[in-house]
């Protein structure tokens, strides 16, 4: 932390662009496109550390040229439908850029005439003609090479090659995906093809953002090359999305067990008073060894193992099976759980013995029944709330003991890891925090001792005050580093939820992680940089947004430093963090000094005369997502910091709210109040 804070206070203004020559509007559903002032240099173009593998100095050929082009997207004769779409984006995309079509064919329609020009999309007889190796990518990793004129963009699957394509669009014609509803697409009059030989292989293998914006647009997901569960439904069209890899989403027990159907025929598997939500008697068919009571001729342990074994057969391709929890804690007190949970240390101790008795058994039946699936199959189950805690205790000499040889995860049972309790101001790694270093981290430290295998289920709001500004932006890289650095194979990150999304800092941040996920050695500074200059697609209105950002995170920094006599914590519940919404820490100066980084935005666009009424309607949009973070925070405490008059506190409300509903928000925390209905009770 202290690292990023001195890059932070001393931030280096670093563009990644692309030249373009003229600019001009460009308009579709969900997305806004607008002229620019950015100045874009050779080194601009060329970018952070993920320009490796593309030679500037030597041009292949022209994809446009002179308002038109003689290549043609190949595609196989039989493409699936990631492959469809990946070349239906391509020609979308630079048709948008350059007013050029380019026409899509297939393998049945290739003459192989050496004078055409081709951009092979996907696994095309040109690819296999190829010899180029797509093997061995982290599964979501793709290559861009060029061999002679022709452009090849392959991916290990199906949506490797849509993340290709999506890749080449922003480095080659410098299309920028923001956010779910702003796209800056350049008018280029032509487009050159470099020299290109790109693997881009993703460090983490599942990639995801409980983001609502994500869940609400498929395609913005896969822009984001975002994997998350979410984007289950129609997911064909991307090439496949978590559920191509994964059977559930991650509260599983009634899912994979279903509670309507098991419970009138057996509601001694469920035993709480809770129970159609409740976590499920986990004794039930579970020894106190850890194995599986094959005296009983039903159990809740016996169904849950042939059921998998079911859906196994039904969905071959499937890899993960996560046996996780329900999201609460009531869970089974019966006489025989309490007895397991003591002797297996905790509760998330009965949980490792109740999924590795489910692997076990699981495992043993495909390889006596030689089923061969292509793969290999893997477990997981969570470290969350209640099962946070690993199944250790410390001995004599400092070393963390596993309680019982059935606690040890197998070596198919992956841990998901879900820190919700720990602190986001400052790295899970970082001595200088005692809530992480005494906590979290000595959580994660004892799971490590015992597991080999891990995901993660991380955070990056504050679910009870949404819209306030949440300072783990200088924690977001030092993170994911750690996590990459300990083996972690997948991390998942939850945002702001249905209720309140589609304002400034959680487009930043989701747009951020989206690229660290994919590769956490990029550069943040550069990575906020470049959001900032095409959020108003302006130099600079981004230089004051790169200002405003480093404020916000270094005046929150500084608070949890010096406000109270030890270090203050951002926990992802303002509950139990006061001082992230105190009229102390929220005060009038602040707020202020933050607020006249907005109004100077706002002065460049009104005294800017050449703007037409969609870019003014656009750059709207995008003032009130700024503004709305800063009007929520003067609300949090407005009578003891802002009031003057009631007349203009009802002025403030009225435009708070107004604001608030022009983004669709719901409400300002999760399962909070409507807003509707907090509007009622303020009179506005």
């Amino acid at each position: 932390m202290k690292k990023y804070l001195i890059i932070l206070l001393n931030l280096i203004i670093v563009l990644t662009a692309v030249a373009c020559k003229n600019n001009k509007t460009t308009t579709e559903t969900n997305t806004q496109s607008t002229s620019a002032d950015i100045n874009m240099t050779d080194d601009d173009k060329k970018g952070d550390d993920v320009m490796n593998g593309i030679d500037y100095e030597s041009n292949v050929g022209y994809l446009v040229n002179d308002s038109k082009t003689y290549y043609s997207i190949v595609i196989p004769e039989n493409a699936k439908p990631g492959e469809k779409t990946a070349a239906n984006e391509l020609q979308s995309y630079i048709e948008k850029s350059t007013d050029v079509k380019i026409g899509i064919i297939t393998d049945a329609q290739f003459t192989g005439n050496e004078r055409e020009k081709y951009i092979s999309i996907g696994d095309t007889k040109l690819f296999r003609n190829s010899k180029l190796d797509t093997t061995n990518l982290n599964l979501d990793g793709f290559i861009m090479k060029t061999i002679g004129e022709t452009l090849f963009i392959k991916g290990q699957r199906e949506r490797g090659t849509l993340y290709g394509v999506y890749d080449f669009l922003e480095k080659i014609l410098g299309i920028k995906f923001l956010t779910i509803s702003y796209e800056y697409i350049p008018y280029l009059d032509e487009v050159v093809l470099p020299k290109m030989d790109v693997t881009e292989i993703p460090t983490f293998r599942m990639r995801g953002d409980y983001y609502e914006a994500v869940k609400q647009d498929l395609y913005y997901g896969a822009k984001m090359r975002y994997t998350t569960p979410s984007q289950s439904k129609n997911a064909e069209a991307i090439g496949g999305g978590f559920k191509q890899d994964w059977f559930s989403d991650f509260h599983s027990f009634h899912i994979l067990v279903p509670f309507n159907e098991y419970y009138p025929k057996h509601p001694e598997w469920y035993t709480n008073s809770q129970a159609p939500i409740a976590q499920p008697c986990l004794s039930n068919g579970l020894t106190d060894d850890g194995k599986l009571d094959t005296t009983m001729d039903e159990s809740y342990l016996k169904t849950m193992i042939e059921l998998i074994k079911g859906y196994i057969l039904e969905n071959p391709d499937i890899v993960y099976y996560h046996v996780g929890q329900e999201d609460n804690t009531y869970v089974c007190t019966c006489e025989n759980c309490l007895r397991q949970v003591k002797k297996f240390g905790t509760r998330s101790g009965q949980m490792i013995a109740f999924v590795n008795a489910v692997a076990e058994n699981v495992q043993n039946w495909i390889k006596e029944n030689n089923i061969n699936l292509g793969h290999e199959i893997y477990f997981s189950t969570f470290a969350y709330s209640y099962s946070v805690n690993a199944p250790t205790y410390k001995n004599d000499n400092g070393d963390f003991v596993p309680y019982d040889p059935a606690v040890v995860p197998r070596d198919d049972v992956y841990v998901m890891f879900a820190p919700i309790g720990a602190c986001y101001s400052h790295g899970l790694d970082d001595s200088e925090c005692t809530m992480n270093a005494n906590d979290t981290y000595i959580q994660f430290s004892a799971w490590a001792s015992i597991c080999k295998r891990f995901y993660i289920f991380d955070y990056n709001v504050n679910f009870n005050d949404f819209p306030t500004w949440h300072p783990s932006m200088g924690v977001m890289k030092d993170n994911l580093l750690y996590y990459e650095n300990i083996g972690v194979s997948g991390v998942i990150t939850e945002g702001a939820a249905s209720e309140c999304y589609n304002y400034y800092q959680q487009d930043l941040m989701s747009w951020i992680y989206s690229k660290l996920l994919w590769n956490p050695h990029r550069d943040v500074n550069k990575l906020i940089s470049e959001f900032n200059r095409y959020y108003f697609n302006s130099e600079e209105i981004g230089k004051i947004l790169d200002e405003y950002v480093m404020y916000m995170n270094s005046y929150f920094e500084i608070v949890s430093r010096t406000q109270g006599t030890n270090l203050l914590h951002a926990t992802t519940f303002s509950n139990s963090s006061r001082w992230l919404v105190s009229a102390e820490t929220l005060n009038k100066e602040f707020l202020e000094k933050a607020s006249s980084y907005i109004t100077k935005i706002e002065e460049i666009i009104s005294n800017d005369k050449s703007l037409t009424e969609k870019e003014i309607k656009d750059y709207n949009h995008n003032l009130i997502s700024l503004k709305i973070q800063i009007e929520y925070m003067m609300y949090k405490n407005y009578d003891s910091v802002f009031y003057t008059t009631e007349e203009e506190k009802i002025l403030f409300l009225t435009k708070l709210f107004d604001h608030a509903e022009f983004l669709n928000f719901q409400s300002f925390s999760e399962l909070g109040k409507r807003l509707a209905d907090i509007r009622a009770e303020e009179g506005v």
